[in-house]
């Protein structure tokens, strides 16, 4: 009898190492394929994961999104007297949980229009000094990378951040 469930354990870790492959997602890190622990691997022992170059992941296609672990501080302190705007900030977090800098744009949802299919677009903030208030503060969070199967992965983020618009 244990002969069968052992049997059945490496066919059925052999499906899954199968389907991980095909899919896209099978980790690269040095872990214990051959292992049959069943203990989980800490937090801090997280790899990132074999996936194409330039193709982050959605907040529905992952098992965890990211998380703020450290929020920023307000860039400036709002008051009554004082102009805001909300902006929405997107990007993408990294494997290791920080932003990516090539992807950061800053978009104006009150300046938003229809396109022609119908979809709802965002132009971008072209002010270079919001653009830069809005990474300052941004870059200043801390965050914890999405995960797939415990494994990091990238993941496009979109946050809304209020900004002032008054000197």
């Amino acid at each position: 009898m244990p002969t069968i469930t052992r049997r059945f354990r490496l066919a059925a870790q052999g499906t899954l190492a199968t389907l991980l492959l095909a899919a896209g997602v099978a980790c690269t890190s040095g872990s214990s394929a051959g292992s049959t622990g069943a203990t989980a691997a800490p937090r801090a022992s997280r790899q990132p994961c074999a996936t194409q170059p330039g193709q982050p992941y959605f907040e529905f296609q992952v098992e965890r999104p990211v998380r703020v672990t450290t929020a920023a501080t307000t860039p400036r302190p709002a008051t009554p007297a004082d102009a805001s705007q909300e902006y929405t900030a997107q990007f993408v977090v990294t494997p290791a949980g920080s932003i990516d800098s090539a992807s950061f744009r800053l978009l104006d949802p009150k300046r938003a229009y229809v396109d022609t299919d119908g979809g709802r677009r965002f132009p971008p903030v072209t002010d270079a000094s919001l653009v830069a208030m809005a990474w300052t503060h941004l870059s200043s969070q801390r965050l914890s990378a999405a995960e797939i199967r415990g494994c990091t992965v990238p993941q496009l983020v979109q946050q809304n951040i209020v900004l002032p618009t008054g000197p």
